[in-house]
């Protein structure tokens, strides 16, 4: 990959590695030595001994889960433009764009926007991107919610992913973003979807909690901040920004052959599909 991938959390690469792995359409441009390493550092230093005491799904069972329902919820949608906020060195933006002619635009940090333009633009996929678009804006910011109204411009079924973002925020700045996306929303028949966790769904087993720390040493300290307490509490997050369709996207919805290897039944994560009242 081009220089400057060391800027890059962990986590992004590490995730980028999975998508590799499980064979989803163009990862393979964003596979960097960090995610290799990262990926099977966690395996055979944390993951083998978490999941010997305790059972608890693999990290690229739970990475799948999360991605392959949220890829056939988007599509699903039939949506006029794909909106991937925060998506690290997510491969679906450029899938939506070269494989489905899906107009899609990716917000991320200036420094991420760079490096994935560089990537692209060195790929033979440089000359197919017409519909694909990266972009950096501060998503926490007051003027969030009007930048990406203009983004969105004439979309009636836009669709936004959040994916592997919300848990690393705290309850305000989650509550700010979501409020942000609502109001882009307004009037339209879009979506937002993006995983979430409760206290109730996280668990307080040794397993969870040993996922929990050791993403936050690998991340240096910024990995996920505290879960809502409930489902009841995630809901008033959604529905106080003005989502006030709230609900929950499921591996038993998608096609046979484009589900995850793992069920809907004891995962800790779960996706929110969510629209405007």
């Amino acid at each position: 990959m081009a220089d400057g991938h060391e800027r890059i959390s962990p986590t992004a690469h590490v995730t980028a590695y999975t998508w590799h792995r499980i064979g989803m359409p163009h990862a393979r441009h964003f596979v960097t030595r960090r995610g290799w390493l990262g990926f099977w550092s966690w395996r055979v230093l944390v993951e083998w001994w978490a999941r010997l005491l305790t059972g608890t799904p693999t990290l690229q069972q739970i990475l799948e889960y999360r991605h392959r329902i949220i890829e056939g919820a988007a599509l699903a949608h039939a949506p006029d433009v794909l909106v991937e906020i925060a998506g690290g060195l997510s491969r679906r933006g450029v899938t939506f764009a070269v494989d489905h002619a899906i107009r899609t635009v990716e917000i991320d940090l200036p420094h991420v926007v760079s490096l994935k333009q560089g990537v692209l633009e060195a790929s033979e996929l440089s000359a197919k991107l017409g519909k694909h678009s990266l972009v950096a804006r501060d998503v926490l910011s007051d003027r969030f919610g009007e930048e990406l109204e203009l983004l969105l411009g004439d979309a009636q079924r836009p669709v936004i992913v959040m994916e592997g973002l919300l848990s690393y925020f705290t309850l305000d700045q989650r509550n700010t973003l979501l409020a942000s996306v609502g109001r882009a929303l307004k009037g339209r028949e879009g979506i937002v979807l993006c995983d979430a966790y409760t206290r109730v769904t996280r668990g307080s087993s040794l397993g969870s909690n040993a996922l929990k720390a050791a993403i936050k040493m690998i991340t240096r300290g910024n990995g996920p901040t505290d879960s809502w307490a409930n489902q009841e509490e995630l809901e008033a997050s959604f529905t106080s920004g003005g989502l006030g369709q709230v609900g929950v996207a499921l591996a038993s919805e998608l096609p046979a052959a484009d589900r995850p290897v793992i069920g809907d039944e004891g995962i800790p994560a779960q996706v929110v599909r969510a629209s405007p009242s």
